[in-house]
């Protein structure tokens, strides 16, 4: 994903945040690098240390990986936010243009199938742990 609008160190900061409040630490930043000259434009990667813990999802088909939940991202995004309300979020779903335009779009996302025709599947189901089904 690209984040405009914050740094490298304020990620970090984000996600150390979350991690201390809700996800035991199971946030990882995978990969991070500055892409402008002034660092507010970054290139991230999320992911979880455990595939078996809150905060990672399985695939549509079951498996588990370190892949971060739906909810997971939305918290980092939301915090993201908090930072800098203007910042825009690029993935390889959507563009958020800023904190209003977030909130406003990002449980259509949920409601993409990411699963095949006879076996549907969508984000928000498929976390591992406490958040597991909840489209809020």
């Amino acid at each position: 994903m690209i984040i405009t609008g914050i740094t490298v160190a304020e990620l970090t900061d984000v996600v150390a945040k979350l991690n201390a409040e809700s996800y035991n630490g199971n946030i990882v930043i995978e990969r991070v690098e500055a892409m402008s000259a002034t660092g507010t434009r970054i290139n991230a990667k999320l992911g979880t240390g455990s595939s078996y813990l809150h905060g990672s999802r399985t695939s549509w088909s079951g498996r588990h990986g370190k892949y971060l939940c739906w909810h997971g991202f939305r918290d980092v995004f939301r915090a993201c936010f908090a930072v800098n309300p203007d910042a825009r979020i690029k993935t390889g779903k959507t563009i958020y243009k800023g904190s209003e335009h977030f909130e406003e779009t990002y449980i259509s996302t949920g409601n993409q199938n990411v699963g095949s025709l006879f076996s549907p599947a969508y984000m928000p189901e498929l976390c591992v742990g406490h958040c597991n089904g909840d489209w809020e």
